[in-house]
């Protein structure tokens, strides 16, 4: 059975995925539409009724650089200035906000049920350090 499009390579934003060549991202977004999938089936969410909202991009699009992270690591030789790979503190970054994005998402909202509109937006805040 096919894997649905819930997500394309434009719907990634990280700079190092982008950087990659296509048939490398392409293997990470078809990943990333199957996690979606599994996802819906543990939420008791038929594969044909996935409606996907902007979180669920978000969450999809999170997978895909999460996963291109974990498969890096180790091959940059650029660290970050405590020492660390930059690859682990994306993964550790992305690995987090997956796990937030999942939990915001229900049943109703991945199936396009739902009528709660906070439900179907995603925060755009920006991240400052100093």
């Amino acid at each position: 059975m096919a894997v649905g499009t819930y997500i394309t390579t434009s719907d990634i934003t990280n700079i190092h995925f982008k950087q990659f060549p296509t048939a490398e991202k392409e293997a990470y977004i078809l990943e990333a539409n199957t996690y979606c999938e599994d996802f819906a089936l543990t939420l008791g969410v038929a594969i044909e009724d996935i409606t996907v909202s902007i979180i669920v991009k978000r969450m999809l699009a999170t997978y895909a650089t999460m996963r291109f992270a974990q498969d890096s690591i180790g091959t940059n030789s650029i660290s970050l200035a405590d020492g660390e790979d930059m690859y682990v503190e994306l993964y550790n970054l992305q690995n987090k906000m997956l796990f937030e994005l999942q939990a915001k998402i229900s049943p109703e909202l991945l199936s396009g049920t739902t009528t709660d509109r906070s439900q179907r937006s995603v925060s755009m805040g920006r991240i400052f350090r100093s």
